[in-house]
């Protein structure tokens, strides 16, 4: 079986070729999966968009604090037509970084409402892994985090690398986060009784609080300073799982630390 994609007047046409051998000759079938494509693509834009229904309100709040300091801080400037340079810069400052907190709040939500029309693919859930820990690793969060990995050649999903190189890269920058920039991350790959596939992402650093550990995966939740970090990375980390039919937890390691463990479906097998 052979999945082919071409262009064609009317947009891309998605086709599967199969061959059967006869005994004289073979019987090539080739099934138009278009139309099925488009309503996979569809279900999957309803299935996000619905996850962002559930963040709406903590949305509107987070987006509406800034909004307000922006509009008080325009009045103050409005009404002062001598306003002292230091002061100037100080609400200039407080501007912009209301600007940018809103910015990046509308960024993060745009890049996970957004769907494109792969289909998605057979892999090996260490591949998104080590994507993520090289684009961490140029962070300067990452830069003297130490990383010790266990992969698994069994390791096969079904999803999609880049959106779970997303996941990776968030808990890594979380990690990091918490312990100031230096310590250990280890990350273990495990096949589960052939039916899921297991990624533990443990740290050295404080650990969760216990009354947080419930609330981690709250749209604009966070433990982290003002202005670092928009509150929504574990929120869209915990909806992309789900999407790959998946879960992700997080518990307090021993001695210290967190441990984040995502479990998604054994992919292996035919189409």
């Amino acid at each position: 079986t052979v999945e082919v994609v071409r262009e064609t007047p009317g947009g891309k046409a998605h086709e599967r070729v199969r061959v059967h051998p006869l005994k004289t000759g073979a019987c090539i079938i080739v099934v138009d999966e278009s139309r099925l494509r488009e309503l996979e693509l569809a279900h999957r834009q309803m299935g996000r968009l619905a996850s962002m229904g559930f963040m709406l309100a903590s949305v509107c709040h987070e987006v509406a604090n800034p909004l307000a300091t922006l509009q008080s801080t325009l009045q103050v400037l409005q009404s002062q037509s001598h306003i002292p340079p230091a002061a100037l810069q100080n609400a200039l400052a407080k501007l912009s970084g209301n600007v940018g907190r809103v910015l990046a709040i509308t960024r993060r939500l745009n890049a996970f409402s957004r769907v494109d029309d792969k289909s998605p693919m057979r892999f090996n859930v260490d591949f998104a892994i080590d994507e993520a820990l090289a684009f961490f690793r140029q962070e300067r969060w990452g830069v003297n985090v130490l990383t010790e990995r266990r992969s698994d050649p069994e390791g096969i999903v079904l999803g999609y690398p880049g959106r779970l190189q997303q996941v990776f890269f968030n808990i890594f920058m979380n990690a990091a986060q918490a312990m100031q920039g230096r310590g250990t991350i280890i990350v273990v790959t495990r096949l589960v009784a052939q039916r899921s596939v297991e990624v533990t992402i443990t740290d050295t650093g404080p650990g969760i609080a216990p009354e947080d550990l419930p609330r981690v995966f709250e749209a604009f939740f966070s433990t982290k300073v003002a202005g670092e970090g928009t509150g929504l990375g574990l929120a869209i980390c915990y909806e992309i799982v789900h999407e790959h039919g998946g879960e992700i937890r997080v518990e307090n390691a021993s001695p210290r630390g967190a441990c984040f463990i995502i479990s998604l479906p054994f992919g292996a097998g035919s189409v």
